[in-house]
C-alpha cells in the first residue's frame, strides 16, 4: 500500500466529559463469546461499553474468541480477549488499539497537513487541536483553519485527534508516511448542561496567577481536548516548558517537580514546586509549594505551602500554610495558618493565627488568636476576641465576645450573646440571651443602703453584678459579681439562690489588701405584674480581711453580732446572717 493514505477509522465522537478518563477501562462488564472472531467480539464490547474502537485489523490475532466475563473490567476483557500485547489509549468515548511499541521499533518522520472546517456551514475553524495521540505532539489550526503537525511514526503506524470546543471529536488513524493533505470537518455539538467538573476547571483557569503562568496556546488546547494521560512523571521550569509541554492541564502524573511553576491536571503521589503549583482536578499524596498550591479537585493528603493553599472542592488530610488555607465545599482533617483559614464544612480541626472562617458546618475544634466565625459548631470554638457561630453544641469560649444563635453548651467570655439556650449554659460577666433572663434590680442590705443589680443568663444559670453605697454617711462602697438560679414555684412565686464575691472599702481610701466579703443569699420574690416583682431573703456573709488598721476599722461598721470570728496576725474572718430587700425589673 505504499503510496496510499489509508484511514483505518475515521469516526466522530461526542464529548462526554469525563473527569478521568481512565474509568472508562475500569467499567464492569458481563459477555458471553462463542467461537467468535476479533472483530466481531469487539463490536459486541463497544455496545455493551457505549465505547468505540480504532484499530488496525491486519495488527489484530487472525483467531477466533471464547470466553465468558462476569463483571470484568473492560481492561481485562480487552486483554483476555485480543492478547496483552496492546496499548490502551483513550480519548474521550473513544479507545485507540494499537501494538505496544519495541525499543527496536522504527520510528520515521511524518507531516501531517490539511484544514479543519465546520461540517454544517464549511466555515474554517481556527485555534483547533491537532495532536498525535502517543507522544502528545500538537498544534493549532491558523485562522484559515490550516494546520501542519511534524511528528513520527512507530513501525509506520499513528493516529491523530482533532478537536475543538463544543465540537465532536475525530480520530484519524493512518500508515504510510508519505500522506496528502486531510480536510477534517468537525460537527457541532448540541448545547450541554455546565458540569461541576469543568465549572472548577474553568474556576482555576481564570485566577490571575494561572492566566499569567500558562500561555495562550496551552490555554486553547486545554479547553479543546477531552483526554486524561498519565503519566509517572514529569519535569518543568515553567507552565509549558517541562516534560508535558503544552498540554501539561490534560495530563496528571505520580511525581510532578516544578523548578519554579507547574500547571497539570492531577498528582497521585508527589508534587513539589519551588514558587506555585497548579492542578486542575485532584491531588492524592504530597504536595507541598514554595509559595502556594492551587487544586481544582479534592486534595487527600498533605497539602504545604509558604503562603496559600487554595481548594475549592475541599479534601481529607492536613493542609497547611504560612498565611491563608481556603477549602471549599467540605474539608476533613486539620487546617493550620498563620493567618486565616476557610472552608464551607470542616470535620477535624482549623488552627489560625488570626481568624478562621467556616460558611456552614464546624465539626471539631475551631482554634483562633483572634476571631472564629462558623455556622453549625459541634465541637469547641476557643479564640482570643470573638467567637460566631449560628448553632453551637459544645463550647464556645473566648477571651472577650461570643455570639451564637442557639446553644447546646456552653459558652464562656467576658460578654456571651445568644438567641437561646437549650441545654448548658452562659459563662460570663455580662448574658445576652434574647430568649433568656434578663433584671435589673434596686435593692438595700445590712451593708450598704443602696445597691443596683443586674442579672443575666437564663433562669437556670445566670451571672450577676453589683455596686452598692452608704449615700447618707458617704461612708462604703462595694461591687460584686456573682452566679445564681432561679426556681419558679408559680407563676407568681419564686426564689432565687446566689453566690457572690464583693470587694467592699470605704469612701475616703483604699484599702490595698482588699477585703472580700463572700455572700449566700436566698431570695423569695413575688410578682406584681409581668414587668415587676419584689423579693427579700436571708444572706450569708463569710468576710475576710487583713489586720491592717483601716481593714479592722471597716470591720466594725457591719456584722456586729457574729457567729463566728477569727483572728490573726495578718488576716481576719467573720460570718454573719444578714438580710436583703430589691424590687426587681424585667
Amino acid at each position: 500500500m505504499s503510496g496510499k493514505l489509508i484511514f483505518l477509522t475515521f469516526f466522530l465522537v461526542a464529548v462526554v466529559g469525563r473527569a478521568w478518563c481512565q474509568n472508562l477501562l475500569d467499567q464492569r462488564l458481563s459477555l458471553t463469546f462463542t467461537d467468535l472472531p476479533i472483530g466481531q467480539a469487539l463490536t459486541e464490547i463497544s455496545n455493551q461499553a457505549d465505547c468505540r474502537f480504532s484499530y488496525n485489523p491486519d495488527l489484530l490475532p487472525n483467531k477466533n474468541v471464547t470466553a465468558s466475563f462476569q463483571e470484568t473490567s473492560l481492561e481485562e476483557v480487552l486483554k483476555k480477549t485480543i492478547g496483552k500485547s496492546f496499548d490502551y489509549k483513550v480519548r474521550g468515548s473513544y479507545i485507540i488499539i494499537q501494538p505496544v511499541a519495541d525499543r527496536q521499533s522504527h520510528k520515521s518522520n511524518i507531516e501531517f497537513v490539511g484544514e479543519v472546517v465546520d461540517a454544517r456551514t464549511g466555515r474554517s475553524l481556527a485555534n483547533t487541536s491537532v495532536y498525535d495521540v502517543n507522544n502528545l505532539s500538537s498544534t493549532l489550526s491558523g485562522e484559515d483553519g490550516s494546520y501542519k503537525l511534524s511528528t513520527f511514526f512507530q513501525d509506520g503506524v499513528t493516529a491523530f485527534a482533532i478537536s475543538k470546543e463544543n465540537y465532536k471529536d475525530t480520530v484519524i488513524r493512518i500508515v504510510n508516511q508519505q500522506i496528502a493533505p486531510v480536510k477534517i470537518e468537525l460537527q457541532p455539538l448540541e448545547a450541554t448542561e455546565e458540569t461541576r467538573d469543568r465549572t472548577l476547571r474553568r474556576f482555576i483557569d481564570s485566577l490571575n496567577i494561572v492566566r499569567f503562568l500558562v500561555n495562550r496556546k496551552a490555554k486553547q488546547h486545554i479547553r479543546n481536548v477531552d483526554m486524561v494521560e498519565q503519566r509517572w512523571l514529569q519535569v518543568s521550569f515553567l507552565p509549558v516548558i517541562g516534560t508535558n509541554g503544552v498540554m501539561g492541564g490534560k495530563i496528571g502524573n505520580n511525581v510532578s517537580l516544578n523548578m519554579f511553576a507547574g500547571y497539570n491536571h492531577s498528582v497521585s503521589g508527589v508534587e513539589l514546586g519551588g514558587f506555585f503549583n497548579v492542578d486542575r482536578m485532584d491531588v492524592k499524596g504530597f504536595q507541598a509549594g514554595g509559595f502556594g498550591n492551587i487544586v481544582g479537585g479534592q486534595v487527600d493528603g498533605a497539602q504545604l505551602s509558604g503562603f496559600v493553599n487554595l481548594t475549592p472542592s475541599g479534601g481529607t488530610g492536613t493542609q497547611l500554610s504560612g498565611f491563608v488555607n481556603h477549602a471549599g465545599t467540605r474539608y476533613t482533617g486539620l487546617q493550620g495558618t498563620g493567618f486565616v483559614n476557610v472552608a464551607n464544612n470542616i470535620n477535624g480541626a482549623q488552627l489560625s493565627g488570626f481568624t478562621n472562617f467556616t460558611l456552614l458546618d464546624m465539626n471539631g475544634v475551631q482554634g483562633t488568636g483572634f476571631v472564629n466565625m462558623a455556622g453549625r459548631v459541634r465541637g469547641i470554638q476557643g479564640a482570643g476576641f470573638l467567637n460566631m457561630a449560628t448553632a453551637v453544641n459544645g463550647v464556645q469560649a473566648s477571651g472577650l465576645i461570643n455570639m451564637a444563635g442557639t446553644v447546646k453548651g456552653l459558652q464562656i467570655g467576658i460578654l456571651n450573646i445568644a438567641k437561646r439556650v437549650e441545654k448548658g449554659a452562659t459563662i460570663g460577666v455580662v448574658n445576652l440571651v434574647k430568649e433568656g433572663f434578663h433584671s435589673f434590680d434596686v435593692s438595700a442590705n445590712d451593708i450598704t443602703d443602696l445597691n443596683f443589680s443586674f442579672r443575666s443568663g437564663t433562669k437556670h444559670f445566670y451571672t450577676l453584678l453589683t455596686f452598692g453605697v452608704v449615700p447618707q454617711e458617704n461612708t462604703i462602697w462595694s461591687m460584686g459579681i456573682g452566679v445564681g438560679t432561679e426556681v419558679d414555684w408559680t407563676e407568681k412565686i419564686y426564689t432565687d439562690f446566689e453566690l457572690s464575691t464583693n470587694t467592699v472599702q470605704p469612701m475616703d481610701t483604699w484599702i490595698e489588701n482588699a477585703p472580700s466579703d463572700y455572700r449566700f443569699q436566698v431570695n423569695f420574690g413575688f410578682r406584681l405584674l409581668k414587668w415587676a416583682s419584689i423579693n427579700a431573703g436571708p444572706v450569708v456573709h463569710f468576710f475576710n480581711y487583713s489586720s491592717d488598721s483601716e481593714a479592722l476599722d471597716l470591720s466594725t461598721k457591719f456584722g456586729g453580732r457574729p457567729l463566728f470570728k477569727s483572728s490573726g496576725a495578718t488576716s481576719n474572718s467573720k460570718v454573719w446572717v444578714g438580710y436583703t430587700a430589691a424590687l426587681r425589673l424585667f
